[in-house]
């Protein structure tokens, strides 16, 4: 018995070793999903241990950030809205067809993204769409808002100043917005969304982006959105001084984004919609999304530097973008450092060009009039070399060559 025992635990024991090889792939696979897993952990013990008395302090990671956020479609999802709207005074009557209209849209960029890449197709899940596209462009919703409208207004100066400036404006003035280097549709077409009173174009240089942009708007239903191909430093004529509001999202350096767009803003005192009765006004803004550094020559232009998580009243660290606010005189006073600076540059790389072809290299000749330049100048005396392999007459000096058939007579036949 004690023998069947022990027979039947070890072919019990054998009966969990498969029977068949594992598949390479998949032991690839495995392995590298759990390098990177304890490469991670000790990346966290690391700067645990380097942290030495602040034990206490949590090292946030790459992969933490990814994880934090919730499931778009879940309850927790929509209360996050619900609070974004909360703090920043914005309407909460319509929350559920607000996050219901950012869902849609979050599916209508995954099924375009499968022909056509719009976002990375590394992140191309509801999740990383809704959180890393969709609500950073949402984020950007109270700074297009008035200050009597926005928790933003740094103060009741800033409050009394705006309320002068908008003594002659008519209530529920439409924005004219303009969207450079929208690809998949960001920031423009969430803000479009929850906007219908503003007038938003959005441009792009890619044709086949803005064909899944109008798609996109016309199946969400929004009239309010105009496509333009194009590039934007052309788009100058018929576009001038219209825009209020021009966005960005890292199209490109800021100095040249300004360069671009500085002459489709809104002028202060243009006698434009945002201008007041007696032609004083704010003129446009420019509202662009940018991570890392930038020149300390555009940080001194700022107005506004508003971290994205701070906006959305999301835990810190959870994006490393932010939001930049600039008048449309500081946008036209980097766009004229940086145009100036090209240009000079240009100018002289034209002249270290012109330099070479103003100093040739000067060959003596014996029969230069006047020697040097001056002959040269005078069009006469350049010796002229011939060209490597060329046929030259040779010179005989009066000597006849000998050829050996001077006494030749030609044989004619009498016939």
């Amino acid at each position: 018995m004690a023998a069947a025992a022990t027979s039947s635990s070890a072919s019990s024991a054998w009966a969990f070793v498969p029977s068949i090889n594992p598949n390479p792939t998949t032991l690839r696979r495995n392995y590298l999903h759990n390098s990177s897993r304890s490469i991670n952990s000790r990346m966290k013990m690391i700067a645990n241990s380097i942290a030495g008395e602040d034990g206490d302090r949590t090292i946030v990671t790459a992969a933490d950030n990814a994880s934090s956020f919730v499931d778009p479609y879940s309850e927790q999802a929509k209360h996050e809205l619900f609070t974004f709207y909360t703090h920043h005074n914005l309407p909460t009557d319509d929350i559920d067809t607000v996050h219901k209209s950012l869902l849609r849209l979050t599916e209508c960029v995954i099924s375009w993204n499968e022909k056509l890449n719009l976002v990375s197709r590394k992140e191309c899940t509801p999740t990383d769409v809704y959180h890393k596209h969709v609500m950073p462009s949402v984020a950007l919703l109270p700074l297009l808002m008035a200050p009597s409208q926005s928790s933003w207004a740094s103060s009741s100066s800033d409050q009394e100043q705006h309320n002068e400036e908008n003594k002659g404006k008519k209530k529920g003035t439409s924005l004219r917005v303009v969207d450079i280097g929208t690809g998949g549709g960001f920031p423009g077409l969430p803000l479009a969304l929850l906007l219908p009173q503003h007038q938003f174009t959005l441009v792009d240089s890619i044709r086949k982006k803005l064909v899944a942009v109008s798609d996109m708007a016309s199946e969400l239903g929004l009239s309010n959105v105009r496509i333009h191909c194009g590039r934007a430093e052309e788009m100058r004529d018929g576009h001038r001084g219209m825009y209020h509001v021009a966005l960005g999202r890292s199209v490109t350096a800021l100095p040249n984004f300004c360069s671009w767009i500085y002459d489709l803003l809104m002028r202060e005192g243009g006698g434009g919609s945002n201008s007041n009765e007696n032609g004083v006004g704010e003129g446009g803004r420019l509202i662009y999304i940018i991570g890392g550094e930038i020149d300390d020559t555009v940080q001194s232009r700022v107005v506004k530097d508003i971290p994205i998580d701070a906006l959305l009243q999301r835990p810190e660290n959870s994006s490393d973008k932010r939001a930049l606010i600039f008048t449309a005189r500081g946008v036209r006073e980097i766009a004229k450092e940086f145009l100036g600076a090209k240009r000079a540059e240009d100018e002289m790389e034209q002249q270290r060009r012109n330099g070479r072809r103003r100093n040739p290299i000067v060959r003596k000749s014996s029969n230069t009039v006047g020697g040097g330049r001056s002959g040269m100048a005078a069009g006469v005396g350049r010796s002229k070399k011939p060209a490597r392999g060329a046929w030259s007459k040779k010179e005989n000096d009066g000597v006849a060559k000998q050829r050996g058939y001077d006494d030749f007579q030609r044989y004619e036949s009498s016939s």
